[in-house]
């Protein structure tokens, strides 16, 4: 019996899935779900811990996307588009089904929708400072974002290392939504200021479209996006692994 919580979005809805890309997965499940293309693609990962995170983001990736599809997960015919991005291959009968993943850590983020999408998470540990990374930030952020990081600076170097985070992901994210991701530069979107680091930014321009932008949640320490076209979208989030049907709520 198909799981209620595995019923593709409704038009307007995204679904933010976050996965514990640390949770135990059996061997058989991967080897079942999993296609030959993505086992080869986990077995380049020279650290265990990163094989593990790619396989179980890819075969929740397949079971939520089954889910949908009404297909079981080996079945959804994953492929690439010509700038890397995961794509359905083949488009489903009836309304489109639009999603993008994003991995970091021990974290991964699905999202779900009737329409174009995009999503980022970024790892925030707490030796990630500031000071480290303004040359970074140099190179992705157009000069009224490196402004604004450097006010953040000024008052809260913590701020600003979140403000960078805050536009990276939004910059990503919108990329991903377009479907280039970051082949071109990152200067390239250009993304409204928040009022403060602690917010996600409103909206972006990149590609041809603004990209309205909500906080993907991702838990403590880090730091997620989600890009849409729509200027009002409802963000459902969701936990990966399910709970089985007969599980106590």
């Amino acid at each position: 019996m198909r799981l209620p919580d595995l019923a593709a979005p409704a038009h307007g809805d995204i679904h933010v899935w976050h996965v514990a890309a640390d949770a135990p997965v059996e061997p058989a499940v991967l080897s079942a779900v999993l296609s030959t293309d993505e086992h080869a693609r986990a077995a380049a990962f020279r650290q265990a811990a990163d094989r593990n995170r790619f396989s179980a983001a890819r075969a929740a990736l397949r079971t939520l996307l089954g889910g949908c599809l009404g297909l079981p997960p080996a079945a959804v015919p994953l492929a690439a588009n010509a700038f890397g991005k995961p794509v359905l291959a083949t488009a489903p009968v009836g309304a489109p089904l639009h999603f993008n993943v994003s991995h970091s850590g021990a974290r991964a983020v699905i999202a779900l929708s009737r329409v174009p999408v995009g999503i980022d998470i970024e790892a925030w540990p707490a030796g990630m400072a500031w000071t480290d990374w303004r040359d970074s930030a140099a190179v992705a952020c157009a000069p009224d974002e490196m402004h604004w990081l450097a006010g953040l600076a000024q008052r809260q170097p913590e701020h600003a290392m979140l403000g960078f985070l805050r536009l990276w992901t939004a910059k990503e994210a919108c990329s991903k939504a377009v479907g280039t991701g970051l082949s071109a530069s990152p200067q390239a979107v250009r993304v409204a200021l928040p009022g403060s680091a602690e917010c996600v930014p409103p909206l972006a321009r990149a590609g041809t479209g603004v990209w309205y932008l909500h906080d993907a949640g991702g838990g403590p320490r880090y730091v997620a996006c989600v890009a849409t076209p729509l200027a009002a979208a409802r963000v459902v989030h969701r936990q990966y692994p399910l709970r089985s049907a007969g599980a106590n709520p």
